[in-house]
């Protein structure tokens, strides 16, 4: 198996959170080795003010193609606000976590897809919080990497099709998909769909619920660990890219201005920067 980077890297690296500043397509090489070692990068447009068109952008700078509407908001009568989604709480909201000032758990991006079908997601931030509401960056597949190292038993359960079931909880899309927690891709790096929280229902193999248990105990305890969490906050004008197929996300709860409450934007893509292409097969 190819050896990665961000399989060792430590979170605590004042590298990890870094800034980087782009100007053009000449900068998306930088973007595209942090993401490289660690996952993940922040990046500050100097040249574009801070609206909602800033991520046709920054894709454009960063060679990933068009936008992608997964497949959840396929299934609504009409998808098209989804092209980009607007995260900023309202209490008109019927998306339980766009519209919500609280927590969310950890998660990847694309609760309907493959795993590794969405390489790449991008958060723009129009306006922060007053406070609060950052975005942590989870480290799964180094924590899996450790997990196979120290109990591979356990750890193979994770790669078992139909561990791992998402349920949709908006009102007007309903059903799940049953899949793997981690597979690997062509290449054999490792890709994750690692997430824990409302909308998942793990399901053990026959004969293998200590090994699930066993699993599930590592992850969360690792999320707890400042080597594999990074705590992203972001400022007007700035965006976070993660490599939604490499690693988890979830987000503080926090305190909004209710006449300029907090907004992110938020794009989905087949692929990573400088045109690293889909995974092959879904």
């Amino acid at each position: 198996m190819p050896n990665s980077t961000l399989y060792t890297v430590d979170y605590t690296d004042s590298d990890a959170t870094r800034i980087i500043r782009v100007a053009g397509p000449q900068d998306g090489a930088a973007v595209a080795d942090q993401l490289e070692r660690f996952g993940f990068a922040v990046m500050e447009p100097t040249e574009l003010t801070p609206s909602t068109q800033a991520l046709e952008t920054l894709a454009d700078w960063l060679d990933l193609g068009e936008p992608y509407i997964p497949l959840m908001y396929r299934r609504r009568a009409d998808s098209k606000p989804y092209v980009y989604a607007d995260i900023v709480p309202r209490a008109d909201s019927n998306h339980p976590g766009f519209g919500s000032d609280q927590a969310q758990p950890f998660h990847v991006d694309g609760l309907f897809d493959p795993v590794g079908a969405i390489r790449s997601s991008m958060l723009y931030c129009v306006r922060p919080a007053v406070e609060g509401g950052r975005t942590i960056v989870f480290n799964a597949s180094a924590v899996f990497m450790a997990l196979r190292e120290q109990d591979p038993a356990a750890a193979k359960v994770l790669l078992g099709e139909g561990v791992l079931e998402r349920l949709a909880t908006i009102p007007d899309v309903r059903g799940s998909v049953h899949a793997a927690a981690f597979a690997y891709d062509d290449s054999g790096l490792l890709m994750t769909r690692y997430s824990d929280g409302r909308t998942e229902r793990w399901h053990a193999p026959v004969g293998e619920e200590a090994e699930l248990d066993r699993a599930l105990s590592y992850f969360r305890a690792a999320v707890k660990e400042p080597r594999y969490c990074a705590p992203i906050r972001l400022g007007a004008g700035q965006c976070l890219i993660i490599r939604n197929d490499r690693l988890s996300h979830a987000r503080e709860d926090f305190v909004s201005d209710p006449e300029q409450p907090r907004h992110l934007v938020r794009g989905l893509y087949r692929r990573a920067p400088g045109g690293v292409p889909a995974v092959s097969g879904v």
